[in-house]
């Protein structure tokens, strides 16, 4: 989990981050980053599928990883 406060002008949200749970083996089951914040956006990661997401707060973001790790956990 990284999750860092910024004014990167790459991170206009002001936050650089990513939150992932996984297995040892290295599969992603939930994922949650702004890797490529200016062309691609927020994304979600569940297994394969990826979907954009609206970011309107890093607290916002950080309840939606912890509440779908619950569930898929």
């Amino acid at each position: 989990m990284t999750v860092v406060k910024t004014d990167d002008r790459e991170y206009p949200s002001g936050w650089k981050y990513r939150l992932h749970y996984g297995t040892t083996e290295g599969e992603t089951i939930v994922r949650y980053d702004n890797s490529h914040e200016r062309s691609k956006g927020h994304e979600r990661h569940i297994g394969d599928r990826i979907a954009v997401i609206e970011f309107t707060s890093m607290t916002d973001v950080l309840q939606r990883f912890y509440r779908d790790v619950d569930e898929m956990g």
